[in-house]
């Protein structure tokens, strides 16, 4: 096993783990904005409120899930550009830079909804 073959698989794994990590904030996420539960007993302008919010979150999903595609389809793309010029460290650092991104953008996501959602419970 060379070095370059430990780069790549914790590459690969990366956006995994970081996609692992965020799981369960995303599946609480969805199980309150998506219920039908959290409907119930809210005013007509609450109600249009919350269900903004939540189609929202749908695209937001769609985005995250593509993100994590992309994502990982650029790492493998850039590792395998740089490894070929024998410049790892670049390549590394090209991919790091791109997970960064996408990790920064699910976690901003994450909780600008759950603020907007609960702020908008939590008045009703």
């Amino acid at each position: 096993m060379t070095p370059n073959d430990v780069y790549l698989a914790g590459a690969i794994a990366a956006p995994v783990l970081v996609f692992g990590l965020f799981a369960p904030i995303i599946v609480w996420l969805s199980l309150m904005l998506l219920s039908p539960d959290t409907l119930d007993g809210l005013f007509e302008q609450r109600l249009i409120q919350v269900r903004g919010i939540r189609f929202r979150f749908a695209k937001f999903l769609l985005r995250v899930f593509l993100g994590l595609l992309a994502a990982l389809a650029t790492v493998l793309a850039v590792i395998f550009l740089f490894a070929m010029g024998r410049v790892v460290e670049i390549g590394l650092l090209v991919s790091s830079l791109i997970l960064a991104t996408w990790w920064l953008y699910l976690l901003g996501g994450s909780i600008v909804y759950a603020w907007q959602i609960l702020d908008v419970l939590g008045e009703s």
